[in-house]
């Protein structure tokens, strides 16, 4: 998924290790998490914590957190109902 860039504009440049054990854990497959950026049902505000920015986008099937500045996906989850 290098190369891609959100729906809003912000290029994807890679995956936490976070990511990539919660995406394992939580079942997300790499089609919801595409869906999300490029689709995004909801994007939420850019907040910024104790471990830098991030900013949510909320697909169909999943959730994802990105860090706006860096394009690295921080993780993600399923879409509750």
């Amino acid at each position: 998924m290098n190369g891609l860039v959100t729906s809003n504009g912000i290029p994807i440049t890679s995956f936490s290790k976070h990511q990539q054990e919660r995406a394992d854990l939580r079942k997300v497959d790499i089609e919801g998490i595409k869906d999300a950026l490029l689709n995004p049902l909801h994007i939420g505000d850019v907040r910024e914590g104790e471990n830098g920015k991030s900013q949510r986008f909320i697909g169909e099937r999943a959730t994802v957190n990105i860090n706006p500045e860096t394009g690295i996906v921080i993780t993600s989850w399923r879409t509750g109902t």
